[in-house]
């Protein structure tokens, strides 16, 4: 698709996910903050719409809760393309801007971005460019809650180590260690506040993810079983 649109002379692409709702102004906000700054990416919130009858953990997890509440204009070091811009420019300076080797994993996108602003390319928050997603209720487990929380470790240790190669490896640890050490401190706060444990069970399932994925391992989530 990306080939496709600098076939035609597209001086941007925008991407967004297939389970989200464009708001009226979407577009026009993404692009006109985009002419306006420079901005090589923009980004901008996904707000995560819960049934009436979600479970009151998920109301209080962050990775349903919105993705706003940024500055219009911040400078930001990774996006995702569930909401984003992507300058003709920035997709030409890399190659493969999309790496097939997160086709089952996901995480292709934050590998690309990551990418893209150590090339220089500059990413930037668009808090007005909104799009909304409605969670499915196959999602509000906690066996789909940590299985997501490892996976984003897992994709974020594969796609730093890809591109930082053995240079990368002490960074990653460390992300992973306050990942899990951040869990593990809320863990026994998380017994007496149940507000606290989705973030609690999200840190520890993440940097163990994390650990995962830089000794190679590759959860694929979207990998459909034979005959699907």
């Amino acid at each position: 698709m990306v080939r496709e649109a600098l076939g035609i002379g597209a001086d941007a692409v925008v991407f967004i996910d297939d389970d989200e709702i464009a708001r009226p102004d979407w577009l026009h906000r993404l692009v006109e903050h985009w002419r306006a700054s420079g901005a090589d990416l923009v980004t901008g919130p996904s707000h995560r719409l819960l049934p009436d009858d979600a479970p009151a953990w998920a109301r209080h997890s962050d990775l349903f809760d919105p993705t706003g509440r940024r500055p219009t204009g911040e400078r930001m070091s990774k996006a995702y393309t569930n909401n984003l811009l992507v300058s003709r420019q920035a997709l030409q300076a890399l190659p493969e801007p999309f790496d097939d080797a997160f086709r089952y994993t996901g995480s292709s996108d934050l590998h690309f971005s990551i990418r893209a602003r150590r090339a220089g390319h500059t990413i930037e928050w668009c808090e007005e460019a909104v799009v909304d997603e409605h969670v499915d209720a196959s999602r509000l487990t906690w066996h789909w809650y940590v299985r997501r929380a490892y996976r984003s470790g897992a994709g974020d240790a594969v796609a730093r180590r890809m591109i930082g190669g053995w240079s990368a490896v002490p960074g990653v640890v460390a992300r992973a260690v306050l990942r899990a050490g951040h869990g593990a401190v809320l863990a026994p706060l998380a017994l007496l506040r149940p507000d606290l444990r989705p973030l609690a069970v999200r840190r520890l399932a993440s940097g163990v993810g994390t650990i995962a994925g830089l000794s190679g391992h590759r959860y694929e989530e979207y990998r459909r079983p034979a005959g699907r």
